[in-house]
């Protein structure tokens, strides 16, 4: 199990980097195989660069013919999250502008290594999921009598039985 790493002692590290090597099950991402990759941290005062790859293998239902299906599951990311001195509250009314919707830790704070790949995951699932392009969708058959669907013969049946 990866331990968050403490920014406090990342930021008194001769280095002021550290990777972690990832291989195990995400508890919130049910994957048929463990998920596997890198994070690298790096401290750079203000602000830390995180840069990171990771794959699984994940089971989705088709959204045409609603069978089950493998995808391979991965992710190649980099990004910048800047460290905050204390938690600024904002108030609920407050508009806030895009450039400070950046990700915020504090500087004493960790980081959940885990937790972000699995957000970085979760953003390569795709919108649509079809087991191939090709899929023709759910497989229908005639009704058996025009007008009827065979899902309501039980209806059609108590119709006749109390008229």
């Amino acid at each position: 199990m990866l331990r968050s790493i403490e920014l406090r002692a990342l930021a008194a590290s001769p280095t002021r980097h550290v990777s972690v090597v990832i291989d195990e099950p995400i508890a919130a991402l049910p994957s048929l195989t463990p998920v596997q990759g890198e994070l690298a941290v790096a401290h750079r005062g203000d602000f830390l660069e995180v840069a990171g790859h990771a794959q699984t293998i994940v089971t989705l239902a088709c959204d045409r013919c609603l069978q089950q299906f493998n995808h391979r599951l991965a992710t190649n990311f980099e990004e910048v999250i800047w460290l905050e001195d204390a938690p600024v509250e904002v108030p609920l009314e407050l508009e806030v502008p895009p450039a400070h919707l950046d990700e915020l830790l504090p500087r004493d704070g960790r980081l959940d290594p885990v937790d972000l790949i699995y957000q970085h995951l979760c953003l390569e699932l795709p919108v649509r999921n079809l087991c191939s392009e090709q899929c023709q969708g759910v497989k229908t058959t005639q009704p058996q009598e025009p007008g009827l669907d065979r899902r309501w013969s039980a209806l059609a049946r108590l119709r006749e039985e109390l008229g």
